[in-house]
């Protein structure tokens, strides 16, 4: 098995100078997120590597002080919520993504030539927003995780 969450925190704090913070909304299990839209897609996307582990884990405070461990000293985790007020319907928010969220369009990309996949695709974002969008509004709830190096 693949090490790969514990390898990636390794690296962000070599790279850090003393302080290393983390936010991502993408990343708490808890929100209506852009790892939500990564969910809807995940079955016309490549599976993730072998030993990898789903990125909505980096918003599970007890998997984060665990993959940190005894790295670093005074591990602050906090959660807040970004309001996104851009979609007024769940089609627009179904086409931003399609169009501009990475991981998105790749998947969009892949099965440019499965219409019953790319219609499957459409619908589970349009749905995904219809669940989340109220009055235009959505929050997407983040894990902000700082710490410094032991």
């Amino acid at each position: 098995m693949v090490d790969v969450p514990v390898h990636v925190p390794q690296q962000q704090l070599r790279v850090q100078v003393g302080v290393a913070q983390f936010a991502d909304p993408a990343r708490t299990p808890q929100a209506p997120s852009a790892s939500s839209t990564g969910r809807s897609s995940r079955p016309a996307a490549a599976p993730p590597p072998p030993g990898a582990q789903p990125p909505p884990l980096w918003g599970d405070e007890n998997h984060v002080r665990e993959l940190f461990g005894d790295r670093v000293d005074a591990l602050r985790l906090g959660r807040d919520a970004v309001v996104v007020d851009r979609f007024a319907t769940p089609g627009q928010f179904r086409d931003f993504f399609a169009t501009h969220y990475g991981p998105t369009v790749a998947v969009y990309r892949a099965n440019a030539g499965d219409p019953e996949r790319t219609a499957g695709l459409d619908r589970a974002l349009t749905d995904l927003a219809a669940r989340h969008l109220a009055g235009g509004v959505m929050r997407w709830e983040y894990l902000l995780v700082t710490a410094c190096r032991a």
